[in-house]
């Protein structure tokens, strides 16, 4: 998320959603932003939901490899078509997270 919300970052969930909301970023990043905040969202839940019930733990890296194989398997599914920029979204999406991943 550093690479696509930059300084506007923050480890508070509030003001992450309020400079999200207040965006000033491209179409595609903001919707790429949108896509990694509510997916990591999804898979924090199921990390608390699971260890709730007692099945095995994963590290934080390995669910930060889950969010972005997610993301890219959305972004994938929804370039079979007419939508030629969601080709752009996968080679953007590739690019802000290659460093990390």
């Amino acid at each position: 998320m550093a690479n696509l919300l930059g300084n506007r970052l923050s480890p508070d969930w509030s003001t992450t959603v309020t400079r999200l909301k207040n965006n000033r970023l491209s179409k595609m990043d903001f919707q790429l932003a949108r896509m990694a905040f509510q997916t990591t969202i999804y898979w924090i839940w199921r990390e608390r939901n699971g260890r709730s019930h007692q099945s095995p733990t994963n590290t934080a890296s390995s669910i930060a490899r889950t969010i972005h194989k997610a993301i890219h398997d959305r972004l994938l599914s929804l370039s079979h078509g007419s939508r030629a920029g969601n080709n752009e979204a996968i080679l953007r999406w590739n690019a802000v997270t290659r460093r990390n991943m």
